[in-house]
């Protein structure tokens, strides 16, 4: 049997996902490698147009309907699968898949958000417990109903949002394996679906761009500059959309900005040095949003590496600034971030944030280092396991559907 991937993907197929998503190296190692994209069967993420340009570099198949992709799988049941979506909403492209009794893998490696994985991480009583702590989080409600939504995932959802016949399916054939990030991203997997599936371990996605980071020679002669992180708080940014939440009007989105600015400028004549802006790579930029500084898309990891120290609210970004040990100024906003998610990454932390709704006078005592411990803990929960090897991720992945292709042969 050739090694050929029917690789499903959610979203777009962008230009910048053919290298993210590993596709030169199937390509390198002699897979033959078909993307499909269901975004047009989504009634929710068909109304958002592409960020990036879209890739070119391979053809990609953009089903538009159900029945036009369940009829692709049947005539396609001999290859492997490498599913990249979610559950419950597109369960129905499992159950076919089940039902041709495919070959398949799934990937979990979206990056865990450190608000969400506190409330998953524990048991169910501490769980609701702490979801329902009003005094210290002060949640909204839609942070409440998000947090709740993923504790039924995990436990029940697969019982009321899907047939009992699914599964029972789902278990009785599982995948060959789960690839995930770390241990954290098995949250995500319903209880009952976990029972019978290996999983491998491997890291996150932001950890091969942290390899490829240190393998570059070091420039020479590189001009100090504080560096700010963009989590497209000032954007019309397609995950809050996706996400269901509600986005801020564009005067509460100013008012926080300007703010922002204020905090920049004290901060640039205090250290005699600019401030770059790594700019969100699914939020759309009209231009400008932070005044004439300088502005980078896709290479965070780089100026991270090579940063004075850090300035963002909660991004998952947060990986470079941990695994190359920078100092953090961590702002918050209660106008346009949910006290809830300020409280969850603060107390995990262990930093107080810089709240730029009531600014002070001296920034600077809030930039601190996060500490040996927690920066330990922080790896080995979203970064990086015990046993994971310095090898990329989708090497990795393409090593183990070899082998497992040969096994079948």
């Amino acid at each position: 049997m050739r090694n050929q991937i029917i690789f499903i993907y959610q979203n777009y197929f962008e230009e910048r996902d053919f290298q993210r998503f590993g596709m030169e190296i199937f390509k390198r190692k002699k897979i033959d490698v078909q993307i499909w994209s269901t975004i047009y069967l989504s009634a929710t993420r068909k109304k958002i147009a592409p960020v990036q340009e879209l890739c070119k570099r391979t053809e990609v198949f953009y089903p538009k309907s159900k029945s036009e992709l369940e009829n692709k799988i049947g005539k396609n049941a001999n290859k492997q699968f490498l599913l990249l979506i979610p559950y419950s909403k597109d369960n129905w492209i499992r159950k076919k898949i089940i039902k041709e009794k495919c070959v398949y893998y799934e990937l979990h490696i979206n990056p865990p958000l450190l608000y969400s994985e506190r409330v998953l991480s524990k048991n169910l009583i501490e769980k609701v417990r702490y979801v329902c702590n009003f005094e210290k989080t002060n949640l909204t409600k839609f942070s409440v109903m998000h947090v709740f939504k993923e504790i039924l995932l995990q436990y029940i959802y697969m019982l009321i949002d899907t047939d009992g016949k699914f599964l029972a399916q789902s278990m009785l054939h599982p995948p060959k394996y789960y690839f995930c990030s770390t241990r954290t991203n098995k949250n995500h997997i319903p209880i009952l679906l976990q029972q019978n599936s290996r999983f491998r371990y491997i890291h996150s996605l932001n950890y091969d761009e942290y390899l490829k980071a240190n393998s570059q020679p070091p420039e020479k002669n590189r001009k100090k500059y504080i560096l700010y992180i963009d989590a497209g708080d000032f954007t019309i940014h397609p995950d809050i959309v996706l996400l269901g939440g509600q986005d801020h009007t564009q005067k509460t989105k100013q008012s926080v900005k300007e703010k922002l600015l204020i905090l920049f400028e004290q901060l640039e004549n205090q250290f005699n040095c600019e401030i770059i802006i790594s700019g969100h790579p699914r939020a759309n930029y009209e231009g400008n949003e932070f005044g004439n500084r300088k502005f980078s898309l896709f290479h965070t990891v780089e100026l991270v590496k090579h940063a004075e120290f850090v300035i963002m609210s909660y991004s998952t970004a947060l990986d470079y600034v941990v695994l190359y040990n920078k100092r953090l100024l961590f702002w918050w906003s209660d106008l346009i971030n949910t006290k809830y998610e300020r409280y969850a990454c603060t107390d995990y932390l262990g930093i107080e944030p810089y709240m730029i709704d009531k600014p002070t006078l001296n920034p600077t005592k809030y930039i601190r280092k996060i500490s040996k411990d927690i920066r330990k803990k922080y790896i080995m929960d979203y970064i990086k396991g015990r046993d994971s090897q310095d090898i990329d991720f989708f090497e990795q992945v393409a090593d183990i559907m070899i082998k497992e292709n040969r096994g079948c042969q």
